[in-house]
């Protein structure tokens, strides 16, 4: 049996009270098969002890801007990288990324005449998640592909 760092099949409902390891007992059905339970639950405990990325007022601020777009008093701008490639990935891009967002959002902000909020999914999007372990290209049945740049011509090499 191949360890998962999730337990498939429960799930949390939405009025259960929250906890930070609730996601724990959620289904993630497009990750990889973890064969060493034991180094995940090491890469776990390592990223346990990490700050975290995004602040709770962060999170409850936008929680609050996105129940105003959907109640039609804003505009949702979201933007970013599908994939991207470490060869490609520094400091300057993510900056002239969020350059182009923010003339994207003074143009809506301007032609819409509501607030803009800004969603950005850019700066660590290396691997895609797959719903099948395998696929097939031009005949011949690959493991997918998850790594840096998916859509690469090198499938298959």
């Amino acid at each position: 049996m191949q360890a998962r760092p999730h337990a498939p099949g429960s799930e949390q409902s939405s009025n259960q009270s929250w906890s930070p390891g609730g996601w724990r007992g959620l289904d993630a059905a497009q990750q990889p098969d973890w064969p060493d339970r034991a180094a995940v639950d090491a890469v776990l405990e390592q990223v346990a002890k990490l700050p975290p990325l995004v602040f709770a007022g962060e999170a409850r601020t936008l929680q609050a801007a996105l129940a105003n777009v959907a109640a039609g008093h804003g505009f949702l701008l979201q933007a970013g990288d599908c994939a991207e490639s470490f060869d490609v990935f520094s400091a300057n891009a993510i900056r002239d990324k969020l350059k182009v967002i923010l003339q994207m959002a003074v143009v809506l902000t301007y032609g819409a005449g509501l607030p803009v909020v800004k969603v950005g999914r850019i700066a660590g999007q290396f691997a895609k998640p797959r719903s099948a372990a395998v696929e097939v290209v031009d005949c011949p049945k690959t493991g997918t592909i998850r790594a840096s740049q998916p859509s690469s011509a090198n499938i298959g090499s």
